[in-house]
């Protein structure tokens, strides 16, 4: 009896193994508050945030600039860029936008 209670807990364990999908990371976004701040990102991070992702998969990388408006304490954003393509030329597309990030300052 044991036995056969075991071989119904194994299958139905399997049952629910083969459900899960694989989730993976597909934007990056850097919010900060001036432009001296894009300069100390750490993009080995940002490679490593997307390392469970296939070449073919498309991801973003971007950062946004935000500062004080002068009515009230809202918040507006002064610059922002983006940029999309494959996991596969990810090293291309932080060349970009890291590039992007120390040209605007």
């Amino acid at each position: 009896m044991s036995l056969l209670l075991f071989t119904a807990f194994q299958m139905n364990a399997q049952d629910i193994h083969s459900k899960v999908t694989k989730k993976t990371a597909t934007s990056y976004t850097y919010t900060v508050k001036s432009v001296e701040e894009l300069q100390t990102i750490d993009w080995d991070i940002v490679k490593d945030f997307f390392r469970d992702n296939e070449d073919d998969e498309e991801i973003t990388l971007g950062y946004r600039i935000i500062g004080m408006q002068q009515k009230g304490n809202q918040l507006k954003i002064e610059e922002s860029f983006m940029l999309t393509g494959k996991f596969k030329d990810i090293d291309k597309l932080v060349k970009v936008v890291s590039n992007y990030s120390v040209n605007n300052k």
